[in-house]
């Protein structure tokens, strides 16, 4: 059997949050993360593997799936790829999800090689516009749904978590860049306000 070392992610920001007009930007200090990758023709195995381990029913492409808590959910980004987030009190949880998926799919730890920012308010499509090239107009990546984009050069996975709040995860090394980006787009619909 597969163990796992738990790992334990420093914040990249320092558990930065801040402020700027009708929008907070947060960095999420305590979670984990895991990668789950499947062969396309082991999807039904990984089915009932996700189910027994989680409580959680594989989402369509694109889509976000909770376990009955909501702790702990599955982001689906492609047919063979998804990313399983675990927040406050399901992080323990993290281990034994990872111990059980690893009989029968490839599982890799990332809670340190990403940084996970929250931005919600009133404005926060607004500030995404200006910096994101998705279509947040709220038919397309409406709430429960997730999408890679690139904001600027980086990278970034976005998780539309409800009505003006979303979750944003960037490779840590880009952590401080990215968060100057998001601030001065802030600070930018927030001049435009007054």
């Amino acid at each position: 059997m597969r163990q796992m070392t738990p790992l334990k992610a420093w914040p990249a920001l320092g558990g930065f949050d801040v402020s700027i007009g009708s929008c907070r930007l947060a960095e999420v200090t305590r979670f984990g993360l895991l990668s789950l990758a499947w062969p396309h023709d082991a999807e039904p195995e990984f089915r009932q593997a996700l189910a027994d381990a989680s409580g959680i029913d594989l989402p369509p492409c694109g889509t976000i799936a909770a376990d009955p808590g909501g702790d702990v959910r599955l982001l689906r980004m492609t047919v063979d790829h998804a990313y399983m987030l675990f927040e406050s009190g399901a992080v323990e949880r993290t281990h034994s999800i990872f111990s059980s998926l690893a009989q029968s799919i490839y599982v890799t730890e990332l809670a340190d090689a990403l940084t996970v920012l929250r931005l919600q308010g009133d404005q926060t499509t607004d500030v995404l516009a200006r910096i994101c090239m998705l279509d947040l107009s709220g038919t397309s990546l409406t709430t429960g749904c997730v999408a890679r984009t690139r904001f600027e050069h980086i990278s970034v996975v976005v998780v539309h978590e409800a009505p003006s709040r979303f979750l944003l995860m960037c490779g840590r090394s880009y952590a401080r860049s990215f968060q100057h980006d998001l601030e001065d787009r802030m600070s930018s619909v927030a001049a435009l306000a007054h």
